[in-house]
């Protein structure tokens, strides 16, 4: 009895301890994360306003594939991406603070998530390392929807390998279906991962069976309403071949960068144990193959007899097998930006392998040599996490480097300057080309106008709190531009009110968009430069039957408010 009562205690005091640091990370990930935005566009990279753009979209009404191209494995209704910003804008101000709101917590949560997951597996503090090393990739805050699916994922799929259940099925269809409206692909992840874990932990392939296909039922039966909306604005075929289509285009403009290790620094100095994995190209191969062994050493663990193990065989093996496939789709283009994208799983698997080495029943030799092995490969995954992820500067601007009071007063000075964007650059002296740019589209459009941009230039609109034509936020040619989509596009442009469209000449034009672009020139007239960033000059071009309501600016654009 009295050890029963013992165990009770341990088990609650363990239950405190968890709650307490889930809390504890969810705030530093929350602030180190939000008291480093700031500066040129308000601290996000100018990617983030793709999705923000057809957000802001949505908030004035639109819904993907009825009002705008569904391109970019995003266009079903709910299309999640979208409708949590422009809800975020709706409740909480029209400002780049709400999606600093929204995009943190979300990122902050999924490292919590990790967290939970990992300590299903391994103990409390390698559980807390893990998780921590994971927020310290620093995912993109535009990238926040796959780090809190993956995030929600392994820990769905941790508490199913402990105890499979009807509730675990359901709760593994509801995130995979979650991720397929946030972006498809994300489906096809969670679904090997759900689908390995369900086979694995079952007892014979007739409950194997029975768990799958009941998994399956309820995927289906959820996402039917979805899938009826896009046969009715798209067709399903037509909508496959289109994300087909798009995801290979993309596959093909972010293919992954070879990297080699490199024995001198940029500056010429020869590098030793001590600083090599501080430069790059080093840190990201040696994480590049971190990435890939540590999905073999969980099959190593799944497979070894050890009745420790036994419960967590079936995760570990959905585990390694997410992270099978996810390594080659995720870590592409730029691989240094990419490895937070995973993180969850990574981190997970990289708690797994030390709970593996550090495990009560190993012995006194294997814990020796292990041991001393894993410190020296953790040392070096932190040098290289620190290199990559900045994570020294984050410390220090964010103010955790510093105080309590430092930190608090960041955040203040953040929450404020955020909520004054986009606003502050509608007016007064441009600080860059692009927010002079912001600041004529703004003047000279009305905000039920819509603007084409035939360009890459994605933070134009939504900071000059203006939608895009056309169906897409930037047209780009040879991205999705056969006749058929030029045509669609062009049948999106017709019903809307679009006194300008912005162009990057191009003398390719008229041979790669060439239904688009005649459209373009016998409709509107090229009224002047207007440049932007990265030395890039955009040409306005003004509807022909407009009657200009005045000029603006030293280049006298026309205006149309």
């Amino acid at each position: 009895m009295a050890t029963a009562s013992a165990g009770a205690r341990v088990r609650r005091t363990r239950r405190i301890w968890i709650g307490v640091l889930s809390v504890a990370l969810f705030v530093f990930v929350w602030t180190l994360r939000f008291n480093t935005l700031g500066g040129a566009l308000g601290g996000f990279d100018d990617d983030h306003f793709v999705p923000f753009g057809y957000a802001k979209q949505v908030q004035a009404g639109d819904q993907p594939l009825r009002d705008f191209a569904g391109i970019g494995l995003q266009g079903v209704w709910p299309s999640l991406t979208f409708e949590l910003s422009a809800m975020a804008q709706t409740w909480l101000g029209n400002q780049l603070r709400s999606e600093a709101l929204l995009t943190v917590t979300g990122i902050a949560t999924a490292a919590v998530l990790t967290f939970l997951a990992a300590v299903h597996i391994a103990p409390i503090w390698i559980a807390m390392s893990a998780a921590m090393l994971g927020a310290f990739l620093g995912t993109r805050l535009y990238n926040y929807p796959k780090v809190l699916v993956l995030g929600a994922a392994v820990l769905v799929i941790a508490r199913y390998a402990q105890r499979a259940s009807l509730a675990g099925v359901a709760a593994l269809a509801v995130v995979t279906v979650v991720g397929f409206l946030f972006r498809h692909d994300f489906a096809i992840y969670v679904g090997i991962g759900s689908i390995a874990v369900m086979i694995a932990a079952a007892g014979s392939i007739r409950t194997a069976l029975a768990q799958v296909g009941r998994y399956t039922v309820i995927v289906v039966v959820l996402l039917t309403p979805s899938l009826i909306v896009v046969q009715r604005y798209a067709g399903l075929r037509s909508y496959l071949q289109d994300s087909l289509i798009s995801v290979n285009e993309e596959s093909a403009r972010t293919e992954r960068r070879e990297l080699s290790f490199v024995a001198s620094s940029g500056d010429g100095r020869r590098l030793n144990p001590w600083n090599f994995f501080d430069e790059e190209p080093n840190a990201v191969k040696w994480l590049f193959y971190v990435s890939w062994v540590l999905p073999l050493v969980a099959v190593v663990i799944a497979v070894r007899p050890s009745p420790q193990w036994r419960q967590w065989r079936p995760a570990l093996v959905a585990l390694a097998l997410m992270a099978f496939v996810l390594i080659p789709a995720f870590l592409r283009g730029n691989t240094a930006a990419r490895f937070g994208d995973m993180a969850p799983v990574t981190a997970v698997l990289f708690a797994a392998s030390l709970a593996w080495v550090f495990r009560e029943d190993a012995s006194r030799r294997a814990l020796v040599g292990g041991g001393s092995a894993a410190v020296v490969l953790m040392a070096a995954t932190v040098q290289s996490v620190w290199a990559i992820g900045g994570v020294t500067n984050d410390l220090d601007v964010s103010g955790w480097s510093h105080s309590p009071a430092a930190i608090v007063s960041q955040s203040s000075r953040r929450w404020a300057e955020l909520q004054q964007l986009p606003r502050a650059y509608w007016a007064g002296t441009p600080e860059s080309p692009s927010i002079a740019a912001v600041q004529y589209l703004h003047a000279c459009t009305r905000p039920s106008d819509r603007v084409l941009v035939i360009s890459y230039q994605p933070e134009l609109l939504p900071l000059a709190d203006r939608r895009f034509a056309g169906g897409r936020a930037s047209v780009i040619p040879g991205l999705v531009t056969d006749d058929d989509h030029q045509r669609q596009l062009i049948r999106f442009w017709e019903r809307q009110s679009v006194p300008i469209v912005l162009v990057e000449p191009a003398e390719e034009h008229a041979f790669e968009i060439p239904i688009l672009y005649k459209h373009l020139i016998e409709r509107y007239v090229d009224s002047g430069p207007l440049p932007v960033n990265g030395g890039t000059v955009l040409h306005v071009y003004a509807e022909r039957s407009r009657q200009p309501s005045g000029a603006f600016g030293p280049s006298a654009l026309p205006c149309f408010q």
